[in-house]
């Protein structure tokens, strides 16, 4: 169902309608990981099938595989946070409206790299360390302006200066949820002391 919404993007051959399952809830939640790892590694690879703005307008079948659904009539900005490694008072701030992320203005980011960090994050943070857009303060680096992105993984691998899973690293500000939960795509792991 989720591939079928996305036209243009893919053929789906099968057209009958899932019925939906009566998998024990643990079952669901090994499927739901499944498919949120299998995006993941689809998108590390190029292939943008599944876009978000798809994903969280949640059919009915979907929504029956999901503890809460997020769609853009119920909640239409996610607000999110990721703290820096080893200083988790430092905190880079990502916003999701409109299918697109938005990392603000103020974010705090890793001072340091590894040779892990894409290619084109990387060309990011250099082009904007050269624009005065990124502004060492010695532990940390502060964003002075906001950056759109596509994807929450780029955006927390500018923030970590790692390959970073932004399903896994982005958490909803007042619960501490993971992103990949909150959209459906993962079980919900207990959020981390700050």
């Amino acid at each position: 169902m989720i591939l079928k919404g996305n036209s243009g993007k893919a053929l789906v051959a099968n057209s009958n309608k899932p019925t939906g399952s009566n998998l024990p809830r643990a079952d669901i939640a090994t499927m739901r990981t499944y498919l949120g790892n299998l995006i993941y590694v689809l998108e590390a690879l190029g292939y943008d099938l599944f876009s978000v703005e798809e994903r969280t307008s949640a059919s009915p079948q979907v929504s029956r595989l999901v503890d809460e659904p997020v769609t853009e009539a119920a909640s239409p900005t996610l607000k999110l946070y990721s703290p820096l490694p080893k200083r988790p008072q430092d905190k880079a701030f990502l916003t999701y409206a409109n299918g697109s992320y938005t990392l603000l203005r103020g974010s705090k980011i890793s001072a340091k790299t590894t040779d892990t960090l894409p290619a084109n994050v990387k060309r990011l943070r250099e082009q904007s360390i050269e624009n005065g857009e990124l502004i060492d303060r010695g532990d940390y680096m502060e964003l002075m302006r906001d950056i759109p992105f596509s994807k929450p993984s780029p955006a927390s691998a500018l923030v970590n200066g790692r390959s970073s899973t932004g399903y896994m690293d982005w958490l909803r500000e007042g619960d501490g949820l993971q992103l990949g939960a909150v959209l459906g795509l993962a079980t919900p792991t207990p959020p981390s002391e700050d």
